[in-house]
């Protein structure tokens, strides 16, 4: 009777620890990754990244916080963001977001030239973007900021991977 509690046992935390391995390795099957300067951000429990054959809806406030910014929240719509000595208003409920320190209050979150049409979307406390306007955002901060967005790996049901590096001089 001894003996066999314990092979079931056995067999029962055999297929405990295989599940645990399959689910985990499955849980980024297919699913887009976000890395910032090579480290792995992606919540895997509320996956926000997307990725279409012309553009990719990234999360903002993570991306910031990623590449060292200071989030410090006045209320769930209004974030002051900071680094390096410069500061910035992101305004949830209005889209905007500006630099404290702007005298015509230039609102980044406006389409970038050429695009007439961002993709915004606000999700608690963080607003999605398309690369395309993150990318002009940073610019527009003064920021080098390389999005490269590998489609190539969706084949074969491997993630694909959204690296966002900050060039340094």
């Amino acid at each position: 009777m001894k003996n066999k509690l314990i092979k079931w046992l056995s067999v029962a935390f055999s297929f405990i620890i295989i599940m645990t391995i399959f689910t985990s390795c499955s849980e980024k099957e297919g699913k887009p990754l976000l890395a910032v300067n090579k480290q792995d951000i992606t919540d895997l429990k509320d996956n926000k990244v997307k990725v279409y054959p012309e553009y990719a809806r990234l999360p903002l406030i993570d991306i910031l916080t990623a590449l060292g910014f200071k989030i410090e929240w006045e209320n769930d719509k209004i974030a002051n963001i900071s680094r390096d000595g410069k500061s910035y208003v992101l305004n949830l409920k209005e889209l905007t977001f500006t630099g404290n320190e702007d005298e015509d209050e230039f609102n980044m979150l406006e389409p970038p030239p050429g695009n007439s049409n961002i993709y915004s979307k606000v999700y608690k406390r963080e607003i999605i973007l398309d690369d395309g306007t993150i990318d002009s955002i940073f610019t527009e901060m003064g920021l080098d900021i390389d999005i490269n967005i590998d489609r190539e790996q969706y084949s074969d049901k491997r993630p694909i991977i959204v690296s966002i590096t900050e060039i340094m001089d």
